[in-house]
Order: structure tokens, then sequence, then C-alpha cells
């Protein structure tokens, strides 16, 4: 069964122009978003946009991981403080305010 490219860049949610410059990223010639696919190279696309997807989010995944900082050990002693100096701000708060 022939599938158009605007077919099949619908089914995997792409807008065609933006398919068609994947397409050619990945080597699949075309000449257009009505050009006929078959079964054997809609597969293909498939696999390959899968390949890429993949490398692509295990990249972003490696930049990410390297800009997170690591979470800061906080203990009870230093939570408590933060209390004792919100709640001193409440009552200079309610004293400002009657």
């Amino acid at each position: 069964m022939k599938l158009r490219v605007h077919q099949l860049a619908k089914e995997l949610g792409y807008d065609s122009p933006k398919f068609l410059e994947k397409l050619s990223e990945i080597g699949v010639s075309v000449k257009s978003h009505l050009s006929g696919l078959t079964d054997e190279e809609i597969a293909n696309i498939k696999r390959k946009l899968n390949k890429k997807d993949d490398r692509q989010q295990n990249k972003s995944n490696e930049n990410h991981n390297k800009h997170v900082k690591e979470t800061p050990n906080i203990n009870k002693q230093d939570t408590t403080k933060v209390q004792n100096r919100v709640e001193t701000n409440k009552k200079k708060m309610r004293i400002k305010w009657n």
C-alpha cells in the first residue's frame, strides 16, 4: 500500500515542510509531500527516525546532567533557623500593620 509523504508526516506528528527536512537529513530523497512511499520505505523511515530521536534524547540527557547541580544537604538545624526567621518576620509585619 502506498502512503503519501504528507500522510506519514501527519501520522508521525510532523508538519510537511519539517518532515521533508527530516527525510533529507536521514538520506531519504522525495520530490514533494505528495510523493508516494512503499511499505518498505515507510518502515525504513520510521526505523531511522527512531534511531535519530533516541540519539538526540541521549545527547540532551547528557547535556542536562552536566548542568544540573547537586541538591545541597539541608539538615534539620537549617530548616529550624529558616522557620524561626519566617516567624520573626511575620511578627514584625503584624506589629507594623497594627
